[in-house]
């Protein structure tokens, strides 16, 4: 896919406003790099996976909308850019860096809660 792939269909392909993006890319950096995270040294998909995790928590840290018991696995591994076999080897990495407390990815699933400290990052989009 060349340059022109990347270019949006309409003239505002964003339903929402400049302070909107803008509160969203904050949000997005800070979660990309966050301090523990940056010192563990992890890699790019890695660090996708904070961010989706972010993304997809409920309040009190657990993944997934309520009652869905987690995150669909497919979905998580195709924005992390793995396969969803590796997505348990960075969650675990995420354990270690102390973003997430728990991870488990049976049932198709990938089950976990964001560490305490990382709790004001999650459920903002």
């Amino acid at each position: 896919m060349g340059p022109a792939g990347l270019l949006p269909e309409q003239p505002r392909p964003f339903p929402f406003g400049k302070t909107t993006r803008s509160r969203i890319s904050g949000w997005a950096q800070k979660a990309l790099g966050d301090r523990k995270i940056r010192k563990k040294k992890l890699g790019a998909a890695t660090r996708l996976l904070a961010l989706y995790t972010a993304a997809h928590t409920r309040p009190g840290g657990h993944l997934g909308p309520a009652g869905d018991g987690g995150l669909d696995l497919d979905r998580t591994a195709a924005f992390c850019t793995l396969s969803p076999g590796q997505v348990a080897e960075h969650a675990a990495l995420l354990i270690a860096a102390d973003w997430l407390s728990e991870a488990d990815t049976t049932a198709h699933r990938l089950h976990g809660r964001l560490a305490e400290r990382v709790w004001p990052l999650g459920a903002l989009l």
